[in-house]
């Protein structure tokens, strides 16, 4: 409750009474609590979804519906060499360099490509990930636009993981498979 207590005067400023007005606050205290009661767990869902896209092994970035990078996990910075704060605002080109690694041909980024297709894009195979550092891993990804209830797209995702090794015991188990294991010649020049 609210009480208020005013004096009342008479003409000659003599006092004559007193007024008093209280007023139930139950009502807007509850809404108050309940307000605090959301924020509280807004806050806490956001931190969990921090948590656990800094705890994803796979990188992901998130730009907005100009292709301008809004998030970028851990494993993303490690494998781009950029962290948040500097890919923050810059385009997603700028921080993710996808080249066809047979090449070094540069590749249509896929969050771009989603935006235009207005769907799920996948990497061709022999494509790579040029880190800021100059050092290079094969890559595998998907990208796909964010959107609203309403179907209107603010925004891309775009999840992917270093298969450099996977790609490099393929490659292995291919030439061994073409070749001669003692003279690592073609198996078409045996004689």
């Amino acid at each position: 409750m609210r009480v208020v207590i005013d004096t009342m005067h008479d003409d000659a400023g003599a006092i004559v009474g007193y007024a008093k007005v209280t007023r139930d606050l139950t009502e807007r205290k509850l809404h108050e609590e309940t307000l605090l009661s959301s924020e509280t767990a807004l806050e806490a869902e956001r931190e969990r979804l921090q948590v656990t896209l800094d705890s994803i092994a796979d990188g992901v970035v998130c730009t907005d519906e100009l292709g301008k990078v809004t998030l970028l996990n851990p494993a993303a910075g490690e494998m781009s060499g950029w962290n948040q704060s500097q890919a923050y605002g810059r385009p997603v080109e700028e921080i993710l360099q996808i080249v066809d690694l047979a090449t070094g041909i540069a590749i249509g980024n896929p969050i771009r490509r989603c935006f235009l297709e207005k769907t799920t894009i996948h990497l061709q195979d022999g494509a790579g990930l040029i880190a800021r550092t100059g050092s290079s891993c094969d890559l595998q990804d998907s990208a796909a636009p964010i959107r609203t209830a309403d179907g209107s797209i603010i925004g891309a995702v775009m999840v992917f993981q270093d298969v450099t090794r996977l790609r490099t015991i393929q490659r292995e188990s291919e030439f061994s498979k073409a070749h001669d294991a003692l003279t690592s010649l073609p198996q078409s020049e045996r004689a």
